[in-house]
């Protein structure tokens, strides 16, 4: 049982690393327009000046996290941090959801 547990969080890990590195590798790619969207956001525009380059090295770091077992439990729990912070984004930015 404790292998199946074990496969499950690698899974999980590699899930969120291959996630987390292909959106900040897309967000540097197309960088102006990153800024633009999150300058155009209603409840993120006063933090537009830092917001894009702390998202992107955010994910960054938890991605890099989840590589080594000692800082995977540190990585699963900022992902599950930043999820939940984009999820309540995502709910409050469209309340019609």
């Amino acid at each position: 049982m404790k292998k199946v547990k074990t496969r499950v969080v690698e899974f999980i890990s590699y899930f969120f690393i291959l996630l987390f590195c292909y959106v900040s590798i897309s967000k540097i790619m197309d960088f102006e327009n990153f800024q633009i969207q999150i300058s155009e956001s209603p409840l993120l525009s006063v933090y537009a000046g830092f917001m894009p380059f702390a998202v992107i090295i955010l994910e960054l770091i938890i991605a890099g996290l989840l590589c080594y077992q000692k800082t995977q439990n540190i990585g699963l729990i900022g992902s599950f941090v930043l999820m939940l912070i984009f999820t309540g984004y995502i709910f409050f930015y469209n309340p019609h959801l």
